[in-house]
């Protein structure tokens, strides 16, 4: 199961409290942690080869976009590539998601976002789409594969795609509640 803590600091003052330890003599294992911990993400997470491609999905949110000029240009991504040669319905739409004012759009995830600008940029929300979401590890996709195995025992390989998508939404779902 998985679990949040939302405010860490107070949990550790209450942990060294309890210890009638002060913070001091933990620097040395917090220091050690952190370099362990950095090491990992620049051996494993910077070195990985779909990294690149993982920084240039940022596109796909548009407060990225507002960052720099230079995020706007859509030849800056050739890496995806329904944006190698785009098509003259494509650029109008880059053209028109790269002048969204986002004061007019309320959002809280991609998801929403997309939802709600896909009558004005559906050739892109479906491009967006199926970035956005990409698995960052072999762990994810592993898990993802053993779900689809339960949800496609030998009684239901018959499923239609909507009935496949809408088990594996409700699998997911019941997975992350409680």
């Amino acid at each position: 199961m998985k679990k949040t803590i939302t405010n860490f600091e107070l949990t550790v003052n209450l942990v060294l409290q309890k210890l009638n330890t002060p913070l001091t003599s933990f620097y040395p294992v917090f220091q050690q942690a952190y370099y362990v911990t950095y090491k990992k993400l620049e051996n494993h997470i910077l070195q990985h080869p779909a990294c690149s491609l993982f920084k240039v999905v940022q596109i796909f949110d548009p407060r990225f976009l507002t960052l720099t000029i230079t995020n706007r240009n859509i030849y800056s991504y050739q890496i995806i590539r329904e944006l190698v040669n785009p098509s003259t319905c494509l650029i109008q739409e880059w053209s028109i998601y790269i002048n969204i004012n986002l004061n007019t759009v309320e959002f809280t995830d991609l998801n929403e976002f997309w939802d709600k600008v896909s009558l004005q940029l559906s050739f892109l929300k479906k491009i967006a789409c199926n970035y956005i979401w990409l698995p960052i590890s072999s762990y994810v996709v592993e898990r993802s594969f053993s779900a689809y195995n339960k949800i496609l025992d030998d009684d239901k390989q018959n499923l239609s795609k909507e009935s496949l998508k809408f088990l594996t939404m409700m699998y997911f779902n019941n997975q992350n509640s409680g």
